[in-house]
């Protein structure tokens, strides 16, 4: 859904929508573990995403894993300096809450 609000490209399924939007055509690889891909995407949006899969009630191994992986990497405490959800101001969310923050755009106490 929000690759076809986007970039106006639809699919049977997620892979195929990805591999039909243009905007990511061209886009390769890192040729190093030092790429802004790891030491931007890791903490910005790997732990925070981490952090919403616990709050909704669901493990998940793979991106846990991958988060520690590139902390040991690169030397970083990914868990401590990325944006998690005390680090953005919504520690004390429960998962309703985070679900009336979303629909309301504010906090509700």
């Amino acid at each position: 859904e929000w690759l076809r609000r986007a970039y106006g490209v639809e699919g049977r399924d997620l892979g195929e929508a990805i591999r039909s939007n243009p905007a990511y055509r061209g886009i390769q690889a890192p040729q190093e573990v030092q790429a802004r891909y790891l030491y931007e995407d890791v903490p910005t949006g790997l732990v925070p995403l981490a952090d919403l899969g616990g709050l909704a009630g669901l493990e998940v191994p793979v991106m846990r894993s991958l988060i520690t992986l590139a902390s040991q990497v690169h030397g970083v405490d990914y868990w401590r300096t990325g944006r998690t959800l005390e680090r953005l101001g919504l520690g004390d969310l429960d998962r309703e809450g985070f679900l009336d923050y979303l629909a309301l755009g504010r906090w509700v106490a």
